[in-house]
């Protein structure tokens, strides 16, 4: 069941939180069964054992599994039911629109943190995920590469989470993450707008690279603005759709 494949050794925990996310998403973990050791997970997957470690709590944050100190770490029992909530918790746009300003208060400061604080090496990995959705734009149908770029554009916001230093900010961005899925599925339908992220983000990385702070600011808020009008302009559209 569980697979080496997908994995190297410099796996962030948040893919091995996808990972094991989709096994129990799809019923391939029953509600209740007991997930494998930290030790025996790494040797699975090829990972360490920190990793996997840091993967458990992210996953007993979201509620997937629930961590039994003594006993090991079981799906939790509660997770159609979570899945349903996020489901069903966009039914109104009123409410994308609430997030985005969860949103930018979150990330404006998960920006300023990552200008300070970001090393060389994590604003390097900015720049090549910058440089990654560009290809990905640029040499692929736009029918292919959207999923894929929605996805990119997600883990650009949760890099820089993770690059602020906050380990709380960064939780909290890993628990907006099935609500950040149904934004997605609304700008994966603008034209222009996948292309219009992967260059805002670029301003962002280079203000961030700089040191600059409140450019970096400036930016983010600049960038989630767009994207806020631009869905708000959809929605519009589809409501006169419906008249």
């Amino acid at each position: 069941m569980f697979n080496a494949s997908n994995f190297k050794r410099a796996t962030v925990a948040e893919k091995v939180v996808d990972y094991i996310k989709e096994l129990i998403v799809k019923e391939k973990i029953s509600p209740k069964e007991k997930l494998p050791s930290e030790r025996e997970m790494s040797e699975k997957l090829n990972i360490s054992r920190n990793t996997v470690r840091e993967a458990y709590k992210i996953l007993s944050t979201l509620g997937y599994v629930e961590i039994k100190h003594g006993l090991g770490v079981f799906v939790s029992s509660e997770t159609k039911s979570i899945n349903q909530w996020a489901a069903s918790f966009f039914m109104k746009s009123d409410q994308i629109l609430e997030l985005f300003d969860i949103r930018m208060l979150l990330e404006s400061q998960s920006v300023k943190w990552a200008s300070e604080f970001a090393t060389k090496s994590q604003i390097n990995t900015l720049q090549e995920h910058v440089q990654h959705s560009f290809k990905l734009f640029k040499n692929m149908d736009i029918k292919q590469s959207a999923p894929l770029l929605a996805k990119a554009d997600q883990e650009f916001h949760i890099l820089l989470a993770e690059f602020s230093g906050n380990s709380i900010l960064h939780r909290i961005m890993l628990n907006l993450i099935d609500m950040l899925n149904e934004i997605h599925k609304e700008t994966i339908e603008i034209p222009g707008r996948l292309y219009k992220s992967i260059q805002e983000h670029e301003k962002i990385v280079e203000s961030v690279k700089k040191k600059e702070i409140d450019s970096a600011e400036k930016e983010m808020l600049r960038h989630l603005e767009s994207v806020r009008e631009d869905i708000i302009i959809n929605i519009n559209k589809e409501r006169k759709n419906t008249l």
